[in-house]
Protein backbone atom coordinates (compact mmCIF):
# COMPACT_ATOMS: atom_id res chain seq x y z
CA UNK A 1 0.00 0.00 0.00
CA UNK A 2 1.54 3.70 -1.16
CA UNK A 3 -0.31 6.88 -0.09
CA UNK A 4 -0.07 9.87 -2.10
CA UNK A 5 -0.41 13.54 -0.94
CA UNK A 6 -1.62 15.09 -4.24
CA UNK A 7 -1.26 18.98 -5.08
CA UNK A 8 1.79 21.22 -4.37
CA UNK A 9 0.71 24.22 -1.39
CA UNK A 10 0.27 27.23 -2.21
CA UNK A 11 2.19 30.07 -0.18
CA UNK A 12 0.28 30.48 2.73
CA UNK A 13 -0.17 26.88 3.45
CA UNK A 14 4.06 25.85 2.99
CA UNK A 15 4.49 25.58 6.65
CA UNK A 16 1.88 23.26 6.75
CA UNK A 17 3.51 20.94 3.96
CA UNK A 18 6.60 20.96 5.78
CA UNK A 19 4.79 20.31 8.98
CA UNK A 20 3.49 17.17 7.15
CA UNK A 21 6.67 16.35 5.27
CA UNK A 22 8.84 16.24 8.50
CA UNK A 23 5.53 13.71 10.63
CA UNK A 24 6.01 11.67 7.20
CA UNK A 25 10.05 11.77 7.97
CA UNK A 26 9.44 11.37 12.19
CA UNK A 27 7.35 7.94 11.08
CA UNK A 28 9.67 6.52 8.68
CA UNK A 29 6.89 6.59 6.12
CA UNK A 30 9.47 8.37 3.15
CA UNK A 31 8.81 4.67 1.57
CA UNK A 32 5.17 4.62 1.55
CA UNK A 33 4.18 7.94 0.87
CA UNK A 34 4.75 10.31 -2.08
CA UNK A 35 4.08 14.14 -2.20
CA UNK A 36 3.09 14.94 -5.64
CA UNK A 37 3.34 18.57 -5.82
CA UNK A 38 0.60 20.45 -8.63
CA UNK A 39 -0.32 18.06 -11.12
CA UNK A 40 -1.81 18.68 -14.55
CA UNK A 41 -3.06 15.16 -14.54
CA UNK A 42 -5.26 15.03 -11.84
CA UNK A 43 -7.63 12.54 -14.45
CA UNK A 44 -4.91 9.90 -14.56
CA UNK A 45 -3.54 10.27 -11.08
CA UNK A 46 -7.72 9.62 -9.66
CA UNK A 47 -7.80 6.54 -11.87
CA UNK A 48 -5.10 5.01 -10.81
CA UNK A 49 -6.17 5.20 -6.61
CA UNK A 50 -7.59 2.56 -4.90
CA UNK A 51 -9.27 4.82 -1.86
CA UNK A 52 -9.27 8.65 -1.64
CA UNK A 53 -9.44 10.88 1.29
CA UNK A 54 -10.97 14.28 1.29
CA UNK A 55 -10.01 15.73 5.27
CA UNK A 56 -9.84 19.53 4.59
CA UNK A 57 -10.06 21.10 7.86
CA UNK A 58 -11.87 24.23 6.66
CA UNK A 59 -14.51 22.48 4.81
CA UNK A 60 -15.10 23.30 0.99
CA UNK A 61 -17.78 24.88 -0.47
CA UNK A 62 -18.49 23.02 -3.90
CA UNK A 63 -16.21 19.86 -2.67
CA UNK A 64 -14.75 19.16 -6.39
CA UNK A 65 -12.29 17.32 -5.04
CA UNK A 66 -14.56 14.73 -3.72
CA UNK A 67 -17.04 14.94 -6.71
CA UNK A 68 -14.21 13.80 -9.47
CA UNK A 69 -12.68 10.71 -8.05
CA UNK A 70 -16.39 9.68 -7.34
CA UNK A 71 -17.66 10.29 -11.33
CA UNK A 72 -14.51 8.44 -11.74
CA UNK A 73 -15.81 5.77 -9.49
CA UNK A 74 -13.78 6.10 -6.93
CA UNK A 75 -14.48 5.81 -3.30
CA UNK A 76 -14.29 8.51 -0.94
CA UNK A 77 -14.04 8.86 2.59
CA UNK A 78 -13.66 12.21 4.15
CA UNK A 79 -15.60 14.52 6.58
CA UNK A 80 -19.14 15.19 6.59
CA UNK A 81 -18.58 18.62 6.31
CA UNK A 82 -19.42 21.48 3.31
CA UNK A 83 -20.25 20.54 -0.06
CA UNK A 84 -17.39 17.10 0.40
CA UNK A 85 -20.07 16.03 3.07
CA UNK A 86 -23.32 16.81 0.85
CA UNK A 87 -21.52 15.00 -1.63
CA UNK A 88 -20.94 12.11 0.07
CA UNK A 89 -23.79 11.58 1.79
CA UNK A 90 -25.66 11.90 -1.70
CA UNK A 91 -23.08 9.55 -3.84
CA UNK A 92 -21.26 7.22 -1.13
CA UNK A 93 -22.62 7.39 2.06
CA UNK A 94 -20.41 4.86 3.13
CA UNK A 95 -17.62 7.85 2.89
CA UNK A 96 -19.13 10.52 5.23
CA UNK A 97 -17.65 10.50 8.64
CA UNK A 98 -18.10 13.13 11.05
CA UNK A 99 -15.49 15.95 10.35
CA UNK A 100 -12.68 15.47 13.39
CA UNK A 101 -13.67 11.88 14.05
CA UNK A 102 -9.87 10.27 13.56
CA UNK A 103 -11.00 7.12 15.64
CA UNK A 104 -13.74 7.15 13.19
CA UNK A 105 -12.08 7.70 10.25
CA UNK A 106 -9.64 4.96 10.96
CA UNK A 107 -12.30 2.66 11.62
CA UNK A 108 -14.04 3.30 8.22
CA UNK A 109 -10.79 2.73 6.11
CA UNK A 110 -10.24 -0.25 7.91
CA UNK A 111 -14.03 -1.51 6.99
CA UNK A 112 -12.79 -0.30 3.17
CA UNK A 113 -10.07 -2.24 3.51
CA UNK A 114 -12.16 -5.30 4.71
CA UNK A 115 -14.37 -4.85 2.18
CA UNK A 116 -13.67 -2.58 -0.67
CA UNK A 117 -17.31 -1.13 -2.22
CA UNK A 118 -17.09 1.43 -4.84
CA UNK A 119 -19.89 4.35 -5.16
CA UNK A 120 -22.79 3.37 -7.76
CA UNK A 121 -22.81 5.83 -10.48
CA UNK A 122 -25.21 8.48 -10.49
CA UNK A 123 -25.86 11.73 -12.49
CA UNK A 124 -26.28 13.77 -9.64
CA UNK A 125 -24.05 17.08 -9.60
CA UNK A 126 -23.89 17.27 -13.44
CA UNK A 127 -22.90 20.92 -14.59
CA UNK A 128 -25.72 21.66 -16.42
CA UNK A 129 -28.27 20.79 -14.40
CA UNK A 130 -26.57 22.79 -11.27
CA UNK A 131 -26.21 25.90 -13.70
CA UNK A 132 -30.33 25.31 -14.84
CA UNK A 133 -31.18 25.37 -10.50
CA UNK A 134 -28.89 28.35 -10.17
CA UNK A 135 -30.44 30.14 -12.93
CA UNK A 136 -33.75 29.33 -11.70
CA UNK A 137 -33.41 30.57 -8.55
CA UNK A 138 -32.00 33.96 -9.96
CA UNK A 139 -35.20 34.19 -12.22
CA UNK A 140 -37.38 33.46 -9.02
CA UNK A 141 -35.85 36.02 -7.40
CA UNK A 142 -35.85 38.52 -9.86
CA UNK A 143 -39.48 37.86 -10.83
CA UNK A 144 -40.29 38.62 -7.31
CA UNK A 145 -38.58 42.05 -7.22
CA UNK A 146 -35.98 40.53 -4.29
CA UNK A 147 -33.58 41.11 -7.06
CA UNK A 148 -32.92 44.48 -8.54
CA UNK A 149 -32.24 44.01 -12.48
CA UNK A 150 -29.41 46.49 -13.55
CA UNK A 151 -30.16 49.15 -15.59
Amino acid sequence: MHGLIIGGAEAAKEDYEAELRQQVATLGLQDRITFTGHRNDMNRVLTRCDLLLSLRVTPEAFGRTTLEPLRLGKPVIGWDAGGAGEILRRLYPFGAVPAGRDDLLLARVRDWLATPTTPAERDDFQLSTMCAQTLSVYAALVGAGTVRQPH
